[in-house]
C-alpha cells in the first residue's frame, strides 16, 4: 500500500533566539514538574524492566511490569539535561495533558517519576499493532468498512481532545494502536509529546511532514490541523498513497502548501468518501469541517457499513442501568477503590462496557451528561423518574467535577470477578498507601487522588474515615474483604451487575 515511502520524521525548527541550554544535570531542587505531579522515589523499586518498545527525540519507551502485581506498563523516559526552555515546556505540557485524558480511545496515564537526570512517565501498555503496521501488511486488506470504523473511533478520541481545547498536532498511523487485533473499537490514540492547548501561542514548526497541515508548515496550528491529518490517513488507507509526497522533506512541505489535491486514485471509491476527503484536506483551515461535522457526513451516517469485526448487537441493556442505579449505594471509599480497579482494567475485560459508554455518549464529548442518562432510560423503555436519575447522576459524579467520565462509568458497571483478583486488589491498596505504611488513611487516599489530578470530595472522605473505627485506618485485609464481598455478591446476582460494596 505504498508504505515504503511513509517514513516520517518529527521536526522542530525555527530555533529560539535565546539558546540557553541546561548544561548541568538538574538537581532535585531544580525539578521540572510540580510536586503534586512527580514522585521522587526510584521507579525501578516498583517496576521491573522487560524490553525496549521504541525510541524518540528525547528518550525511549520501555516495557515494564509491576513487581508485586505482574501488570504491564509502558514507561516513557525523557532526558532532562541539555534541554532548551521550549523542550522543557513541552515535557511539562505533555504530562499535564496526559493527566487530564480519560477516554475509551486514548491511552491511559498512571503516574510520573522524576530524578536528577530523567522524567519517567508511566502509561498503559497497548500490546497490539499500530495502524501503520496494518497498512504495510500485504496479508491484511483494509476494507472501506474497516476504514469507516477506524476513523469513527479515531474521531471520537480527537473530539474529546478538541472538546477540552487540546490539539494533538501529531496524528499519524504510528500513533494509532489497537489493544485487540482486528477489533477497531480497541483503538487507542497515543503520544501527546507535541500536544498543546488550543489557546497557547507556539510558533515552532512541529509534526510529521506527510501528515502536516499547510498552516503548521508556517508554525501555526488549530483544531482543524488535526482534521487535516485524519484526512491524510483516510486518503492513505483508501489509495495506498499520500496525497502529497516528494523526494525530500522540503519538497513534501512545498507540495502540501502549493499542491492541488489529486483525486485520480479515487476511481473505485464511492462519492461520499471522495467528498469527505476533499473537505478534510481543504487548504483553508476555516473551511475544513469540525469533528462533529465529519461524523455527521453521509459517509459516516450511511447504513452501508457494518462494523465487520464486532457484532451488531447493542451494548446498552437493563443490567447496565441496574448497575448505575445501585452504584450510589456504595461508600465513597469503595467508589474510589472501584475507580482505580476500573483504571487498571484490560481492554478485554471492559470491551462491552466501553461500547455501552460510547453508545450513551451521543454528542461525542467523551463524558456523559445528565440528559444522556435520561435518554438511555427512555431508549430502554424504562419509566423515567427524574428524581431517581438525578440521584444516579450525583452518585456517578463522585469526583464532583460536574461530569461523568469514562472511568467513573466503568467503576459503576464493572462486574467481572477478574477485577477482584488479589493482585489487582493489592495494586489498588498500594496506590492509596503511597508511603508504604501498611494501611490507608484519609490523608493518603486524598494525596493519591490529587496526584492523579482528580477533584476530590475531601469532606466526604473525612466523614467516611471518621465512621470507620477509632484508628481511622484501613489495612489490606479490611480493604480486600470489602472488595471480595462485592465479588461474592456478583456471583450470586442474576444480572451479573449488582448493588456493589456494602457501605463501610
Amino acid at each position: 500500500m505504498g508504505c515504503s515511502g511513509s517514513k516520517t520524521v518529527k521536526i522542530i525548527d525555527k530555533k529560539p533566539s535565546s539558546r540557553k541550554f541546561i548544561k548541568k544535570q538538574i538537581s532535585h531542587r531544580q525539578t521540572i514538574l510540580l510536586d503534586n505531579i512527580s514522585k521522587y522515589t526510584d521507579y525501578k523499586l516498583k517496576y521491573e524492566f522487560i524490553s525496549v518498545l521504541g525510541s524518540g527525540g528525547f528518550g525511549k519507551v520501555r516495557l515494564y511490569k509491576h513487581k508485586e502485581t505482574g501488570l504491564k506498563y509502558a514507561i516513557k523516559t525523557l532526558k532532562k539535561n541539555y534541554l532548551n526552555q521550549h523542550a522543557i515546556e513541552s515535557i511539562v505540557r505533555e504530562v499535564s495533558i496526559a493527566m487530564q485524558l480519560d477516554h475509551p480511545n486514548i491511552v491511559k496515564y498512571f503516574e510520573t517519576f522524576e530524578d536528577e537526570c530523567y522524567i519517567h512517565v508511566v502509561m498503559e501498555f497497548i500490546p497490539g499493532e499500530n495502524l501503520f503496521g496494518l497498512l504495510c501488511n500485504s496479508q491484511r486488506k483494509i476494507t472501506e468498512s474497516d476504514m469507516n470504523s477506524i476513523c469513527k473511533y479515531l474521531l471520537k478520541a480527537v473530539g474529546f481532545l478538541h472538546n477540552n481545547d487540546i490539539v494533538h498536532r501529531d496524528i499519524k498511523p504510528e500513533n494509532i494502536l489497537f489493544s485487540i487485533p482486528g477489533k477497531w473499537s480497541s483503538l487507542k490514540l497515543i503520544d501527546f509529546g507535541l500536544s498543546i492547548p488550543a489557546n497557547v501561542k507556539d510558533k515552532y514548526r512541529v509534526g510529521s511532514p506527510y501528515y502536516m497541515a499547510p498552516e503548521m508548515i508556517d508554525g501555526k496550528f488549530n483544531k482543524k490541523s488535526d482534521i487535516w491529518s485524519i484526512g491524510v490517513i483516510l486518503y492513505l488507507m483508501s489509495t495506498g498513497y499520500f496525497p502529497y509526497s516528494g523526494t525530500s522533506l522540503e519538497e513534501v512541505m512545498s507540495n502540501i502548501k502549493n499542491g492541488k489535491l489529486k483525486l485520480d486514485k479515487f476511481k473505485n471509491v464511492n462519492k461520499e468518501l471522495k467528498d469527505l476527503v476533499k473537505l478534510m484536506l481543504n487548504p483553508d483551515a476555516h473551511k475544513r469541517p469540525s469533528v462533529e461535522e465529519v461524523l455527521s457526513h453521509p459517509w459516516f451516517t450511511s447504513d452501508l457499513f457494518d462494523d465487520q469485526t464486532d457484532t451488531n448487537n447493542k451494548y446498552l441493556d437493563k443490567s447496565i442501568i441496574e448497575a448505575l442505579r445501585n452504584f450510589q449505594n456504595n461508600s465513597l471509599i469503595a467508589k474510589e477503590a472501584l475507580f482505580y480497579l476500573a483504571k487498571i482494567s484490560s481492554e478485554e475485560e471492559v470491551i462491552k462496557l466501553k461500547k455501552a459508554f460510547l453508545e450513551m455518549d451521543k454528542d461525542n464529548t467523551g463524558t456523559l451528561e445528565y440528559e444522556e442518562i435520561l435518554e438511555t432510560f427512555e431508549k430502554l423503555g424504562i419509566k423515567k423518574d427524574e428524581k431517581e436519575i438525578k440521584e444516579i447522576w450525583n452518585g456517578l459524579d463522585f469526583h464532583i467535577d460536574g461530569k461523568v467520565n469514562y472511568t467513573e462509568f466503568l467503576a459503576a458497571t464493572i462486574s467481572s470477578v477478574e477485577f477482584f483478583k488479589e493482585e489487582k486488589i493489592w495494586s489498588a491498596f498500594k496506590y492509596f498507601d503511597g508511603e508504604n505504611k501498611g494501611y490507608i488513611t484519609c490523608e493518603s487516599m486524598i494525596n493519591a487522588l490529587k496526584q492523579d489530578n482528580l477533584t476530590v470530595n475531601e469532606a466526604g472522605l473525612k466523614s467516611m474515615f471518621d465512621k470507620l473505627n477509632k484508628k481511622k485506618k484501613v489495612n489490606f485485609e479490611e480493604f480486600k474483604n470489602m472488595l471480595k464481598n462485592r465479588a461474592a455478591s456478583i456471583i450470586q446476582s442474576e444480572s451479573g451487575l449488582i448493588a456493589g460494596l456494602q457501605n463501610i
